[in-house]
């Protein structure tokens, strides 16, 4: 073999090995970037916030960049609408750390609206609406979730303790 053959071998090869670490390197930034965790600190700590079956089923995103409100979507097609539990469609949330006036003004308009109470303690709020919605308030970590409807109360019900937010 020629020496410029030679070269021009090492050459190719230095060119697929530079190719493949190219690829490896997107491979990773891709993957790291393709994160369904919240951008800010603040919005990550309402994301955190939510139990482990929520938090695995749902897409969340800021509601607007002026709040730390999160809404976030579970596809219907999740193995925790299962049986139809949001009448076949997506179901929608919003969750929130509220601070202790707002949490408790909210909780004060769910008692007023005639739905049927779950818990209604020191630490806990939860209740299903009249429409099927549900609200969980946790006063002591602030969290509170108000959900889309559901095809009726057994099915919020099963929701509930799928999701975590009831033991």
């Amino acid at each position: 073999m020629a020496p410029g053959e030679r070269a021009i071998g090492v050459v190719r090869w230095l060119i697929r090995l530079a190719a493949v670490a190219v690829s490896i390197g997107l491979a990773f930034l891709g993957v790291r970037s393709c994160s369904f965790f919240p951008q800010s600190s603040e919005d990550h700590s309402v994301y955190s916030a939510l139990p482990e079956p929520l938090r695995s089923a749902a897409v969340c995103r800021p509601l607007t960049d002026a709040t730390p409100i999160q809404k976030c979507t579970i596809e219907a097609d999740h193995a925790l609408l299962f049986g139809g539990l949001a009448g076949g469609r997506a179901l929608t949330f919003y969750a929130d750390r509220a601070d202790s006036t707002r949490g408790a003004d909210t909780v004060q308009r769910w008692r007023r609206s005639g739905g049927t109470v779950l818990r209604d303690g020191p630490r806990e709020f939860l209740a299903i609406g009249a429409s099927g919605d549900v609200l969980y308030r946790n006063t002591t970590s602030g969290l509170q979730i108000e959900t889309g409807t559901f095809a009726n109360h057994r099915a919020a019900k099963t929701f509930l303790a799928r999701s975590g937010l009831v033991n």
